[in-house]
């Protein structure tokens, strides 16, 4: 956050938050699932970000939400095309979700 003008991408206080049905317990008031809730960070030209956390703690909701796939509550993001050749990326912004598949192969026989 020190100098935002080496900045990719800028996302200050990120939230996503998801209405569920009106419940008839409680006199029917809305409840909200806040999947992400006031994240902020910046990706530098050159730099690459892993977000690691539990089951369900929301980074595929914050991936989504940062390349707009899905429509965040509130927050303010900034991106910026590198201009020149030093400036340059690999290619475009991608969202991948990776899977468990480093798992040891139990019950192999050798």
């Amino acid at each position: 956050m020190e100098n935002e003008a080496n900045n990719l991408i800028s996302i200050r206080d990120l939230k996503v938050h998801f209405p569920l049905a009106r419940s008839a317990w409680f006199g029917g008031s809305q409840s909200i699932v806040k999947a992400v809730d006031g994240a902020s960070l910046d990706i530098r030209a050159g730099e690459t970000l892993g977000l690691v956390g539990e089951s369900g703690c929301g980074k595929s909701t914050l991936g989504r939400a940062i390349l707009r796939l899905i429509e965040p509550t509130s927050g303010q993001g900034h991106a910026r095309t590198p201009s020149s050749s030093a400036d340059h990326l690999s290619g475009p912004l991608r969202f991948v979700e990776s899977t468990n598949d480093r798992r040891p192969n139990r019950g192999r026989a050798d």
